[in-house]
């Protein structure tokens, strides 16, 4: 073996190992539970597309958190095929929330999130039954409610048209009091597969 070929076989050999210490050779993430009337919000730090994600997670009361993001998607059926670094920790998530963490990540500053799969204790029965109760609150209070629909393709596509044409029935119909322009579906960059819903256009700040 050549002097060349072998430092190939070490590089392949590094990224084979830091491969599989994203998914799940170290240590887990160590909740440290949730006073009532409490949630936890993941900062995203912000990095490259190819950089690896990381969060760290902050508890904090809901009536007093910072402003922040509430994520929607769908969860999936195969848990824990992925990991994100949380705090020298791993958190086991989905392929389908990897995605959307990596499309909200900005390049230079950090984005508060909540999104359930992460900032619930999944382990712990008492903490998701407790956050259960609290999730119409949680997104209620969130300055914007994102909605992280898959990658592109026909279904994506599909959906976008069918919200389109929800919200300009909900407008319509008066069911908004002061509502404020939201962009048809062509004017909307496609790249992301992300709805961005300004809560505020729905009566938050008006009591509805």
């Amino acid at each position: 073996m050549s002097e060349l070929e072998g430092e190939r076989v070490i590089e392949k050999f590094d990224l084979f190992v830091s491969a599989r210490l994203r998914r799940g050779f170290g240590s887990y993430y160590a909740y440290t539970g949730l006073q009532p009337q409490s949630i936890q919000i993941a900062r995203l730090f912000p990095g490259k597309p190819t950089d690896e994600l990381n969060i760290s997670l902050h508890n904090v009361e809901l009536l007093r958190a910072p402003d922040y993001e509430a994520l929607s998607y769908e969860w999936g059926t195969r848990k824990g095929e992925e990991f994100v670094c949380c705090e020298g920790g791993n958190v086991p998530i989905t392929a389908n929330l990897l995605a959307a963490l990596k499309k909200l990540r900005l390049r230079s500053e950090s984005r508060y999130l909540w999104m359930d799969a992460i900032c619930i204790d999944q382990k712990n029965l008492k903490e998701r039954s407790e956050q259960a109760q609290l999730i119409k609150e949680i997104y209620s209070r969130a300055t914007r409610v994102v909605i992280w629909i898959g990658g592109e393709g026909p279904s994506p596509s599909q959906a976008f048209d069918l919200l389109g044409d929800l919200a300009k029935a909900w407008c319509s119909y008066k069911i908004l009091r002061q509502p404020r322009y939201i962009p048809s579906p062509s004017s909307l960059p496609f790249d992301e597969s992300l709805l961005c819903l300004d809560i505020a256009a729905y009566g938050k700040k008006s009591g509805t």
